[in-house]
């Protein structure tokens, strides 16, 4: 069950502005619902990495995982 994906040719990203942080966050399944995963990086104006974090969903439904990524981003703030 393995399907061709295009690969990703060139991938950029500007720099926030100072005293600005920029979050970066994604998060995976496999099946509907299936185990998952979510994760997200903070980077300073200077592209530096300021930390991450990452969390395992065992079992959850796409809209829950959305849900919870959204939760553990917002609740750094």
């Amino acid at each position: 069950m393995h399907r061709k994906v295009p690969s990703i040719k060139s991938c950029r990203w500007l720099l926030p502005r100072v005293d600005e942080i920029k979050l970066y966050f994604d998060g995976s399944a496999l099946g509907n619902p299936g185990p998952a995963g979510i994760g997200v990086i903070y980077r300073s104006n200077d592209g530096a990495v300021l930390g991450t974090s990452v969390k395992e969903l065992p079992m959850p439904l796409i809209i829950l995982q959305r849900f919870q990524l959204y939760s553990m981003v917002f609740k750094k703030r």
